[in-house]
């Protein structure tokens, strides 16, 4: 298993630009507003439409927002939390996490009697999605005897309940590879340490890479449409920055730097865009979206 080794980053822009409070050569816009609370905004399948979880109606629920026209659609109104969404591959439907109190389950808009059966089972669900043929759902799951959360899918033709890769921390962010042969996740004892690493493994547990940095915490990678590359946020003393990882050559590229905390990026599938939540104080969190075609 290699290791993604990183001893400095120097960030070098030809074009340095300031957008509110970031820096970046890049074309990057807010596309929400308000003192709310935006946080894990996620591309849909044809990159139209992102979509979100806020507060921006009490009890956290989804919105769906028009990339152009920016029209704004209120998904969910549910009597409990429902976060970290998800879409189907067909664009239709959408999963999420269900805070229902004192655990965590999984919501599906449609619902679905495919998700019926893992209802039943007696696990805790957050950051579920599908892999590209939509046959398996991914999700960070623990039961009642796990002390922490573990990497976990569940396969619909079989009824099947797999732990994929399971360590003695905690697992964040599972996400899934463009064709779904592999999986990355964050690695984190703690916040306060300066030990969060990302890892990424096959579909079936086999492990493939650790990616880590001597000069940073890096985590809640997000995959575009390449193999070879991921999109995650770095963060030390300094401050925060959105990075490309290429997995290939062991190296990071900065595309943003900001003083102020980057969160929960997701990679458009065409590669394209990026769309990421920054936190602006402890009551106002907004999205902002970066191009990075030529």
């Amino acid at each position: 298993m290699r290791s993604l080794l990183v001893l400095c980053i120097v960030i070098v822009f030809s074009h340095l630009s300031a957008r509110g409070q970031i820096i970046t050569e890049y074309v990057c816009n807010k596309i929400t507003s308000g003192a709310f609370f935006d946080d894990n905004p996620v591309f849909s399948p044809d990159g139209k439409t992102i979509l979100f979880d806020s507060n921006r109606k009490g009890i956290r629920q989804l919105f769906l927002l028009q990339i152009h026209g920016s029209l704004l659609i209120q998904e969910t109104d549910n009597e409990y939390p429902v976060i970290i969404p998800s879409f189907h591959p067909d664009g239709k439907t959408i999963v999420a996490s269900c805070h229902e109190g004192y655990r965590y389950s999984v919501f599906d808009s449609d619902g679905s009697k495919k998700l019926f059966q893992l209802k039943k089972r007696k696990v805790e669900i957050q950051s579920p999605s599908y892999n590209p043929s939509a046959n398996l759902l991914l999700f960070k799951g623990k039961t009642s005897n796990d002390k922490h959360w573990k990497v976990m899918t569940y396969d619909f033709r079989y009824d099947n309940l797999n732990e994929v890769f399971k360590t003695e921390i905690d697992i964040e962010n599972p996400r899934w590879s463009p064709k779904g042969m592999y999986i990355s996740f964050d690695l984190k004892k703690n916040e306060y340490e300066n030990d969060s690493k990302i890892g990424i493994t096959h579909w079936n547990g086999s492990p493939y890479e650790i990616i880590s940095s001597d000069t940073m915490k890096v985590s809640q990678a997000t995959w575009g449409n390449l193999m070879g590359k991921i999109a995650c946020v770095g963060n030390n003393e300094k401050g925060y920055w959105l990075l490309i990882a290429r997995i290939e050559d062991n190296s990071f590229v900065p595309l943003i730097f900001s003083t102020q905390p980057i969160l929960n990026p997701d990679w458009s599938s065409d590669g394209q865009s990026i769309v990421f939540a920054l936190n602006e104080s402890e009551f106002k969190q907004n999205l902002w979206i970066l191009n990075l075609r030529d």
